[in-house]
Parts: structure tokens; sequence; C-alpha cells
């Protein structure tokens, strides 16, 4: 929508959505980065995974944004970093690919998410864990809940893509393989560049102060 007594300035107001889990979610800017990896890729079907703070999956039929859902996975990981019991055991600068692949295999292992998390902690009293990152293992129990519960909502068949930065797209590339998920990374940089792009050029069809049909607006309500 234009902004009043501006010239040629614009607001995107964000996408809303009822979740596959039925519940309603939000996001606020990932949109451009969606419409320009469908631009990147020439598209027009695609699920496309935005790890982060909140990390989205977001499924993209007939070059629409269909839905979502949003994981708490990256905040979570700080919050228990910086204001939990166990922090004091969780040492970020310290990675360790086998910590985090044994994360992934017991995210999908009995008790859930809050017991395996916890798990990081006993283990340091129960166990020598020396020369393991139980910062990892808690990455690789976080991701691979995100992982396990992102495939039952969206249920993906074929090539995923994938905007994060390049450690974040490491993670989850590990994670995808013991997932049997395949990804396709794509420039987080470029895709904002070619969404903003697109989102530029649709505002520039606006005619009489309303904008004609964009991608977003088939997306359900809350």
């Amino acid at each position: 929508m234009p902004v009043p007594t501006e010239s040629n300035v614009f607001l995107v107001p964000g996408v809303r959505c009822v979740s596959p889990a039925g519940t309603p979610d939000v996001m606020r800017g990932e949109e451009s980065q969606v419409f320009g990896a469908l631009e990147i890729t020439g598209l027009r079907d695609a699920l496309v995974i935005l790890p982060g703070t909140h990390s989205k999956w977001v499924r993209v039929i007939e070059g629409r944004i269909h839905d979502f859902a949003t994981f708490f996975t990256g905040e979570m990981f700080a919050l228990l970093h910086h204001h939990s019991s166990i922090g004091a055991v969780l040492n970020r600068e310290k990675q360790n690919n086998a910590s985090f692949h044994k994360g992934l295999a017991e995210s999908v292992g009995p008790g859930g998410m809050l017991n395996q998390v916890f798990a990081a902690r006993a283990r340091t009293l129960c166990e020598d864990v020396s020369g393991q990152s139980m910062s990892a293992y808690l990455s690789g129990i976080l991701i691979g809940s995100e992982f396990s519960h992102g495939k039952e909502l969206f249920t993906p068949e074929g090539e995923l893509l994938l905007i994060g930065d390049n450690h974040l797209a490491e993670l989850y590339q590990q994670a995808a393989e013991r997932f049997a998920v395949e990804l396709r990374p794509l420039d987080p940089a470029e895709t904002v560049v070619k969404g903003v792009a697109q989102i530029c050029a649709t505002t520039s069809t606006t005619h009489g102060g309303h904008r004609k049909q964009n991608q977003t607006q088939d997306v359900s309500p809350c």
C-alpha cells in the first residue's frame, strides 16, 4: 500500500495463514525471499525452508504462497543457552559433528523434545562427555525436531529450496540427509534482491491507489 505524503514509498504488510497444523501463523519479510527463490529457480510449485530465529517452512502452489509453518528453533536454542539452567554446560564455540548427529538421531526417539533437551545437562553429570559438545547435541535435537514435524506437516516430495546463511545451511543439509530430504541451497542475499524487485514490479501495476492481485492474496486468513 502507498505511504501517504511520500513519493514512491510503499508498505508491504507481510503474510498470515492457517498452518497445516490448524494454527494461525504469520511472516514479516520472508515472503520476499520466497518470491526471489521462485524467480531464481523458475519454479511455480515448491517447498521452501528458511532457517533462523523463527524457522519457516513455506509451501508455494502455482506461484502463490499457499501456507506455511513457523518453528521456534533458533530462538529456543538462544534461550536455552542464555536463560536456562542447562546453559552452563553449553558452549556454542565448540562445534562437534558427532554430537550434532547424535542429537539428530535422538530427536526422533521416545520421550519427546522436552525430555531430550534436559539430557544435554544430565549427560554431563552421568557420562564422560569429554570431546563432545552439548551445544551441538542440543542443536541436533532442535533441528531434528523441526525436520521431523516439518515432514509430518508437509509430506515433501522432490527437492526443497533452502535459504539460509552458510553455517545454518550446512547444519540443515546434514539434517536433511538424515531425514531423507533433498535440499537445494540458495544465496539468501540474492533471494532478497530478486524478491524485492518482484514486489516493486507488482507495486508498479497499482492503479487508483489499489494494488492488483499479488502472490499473497490466496493465503488463508487467520
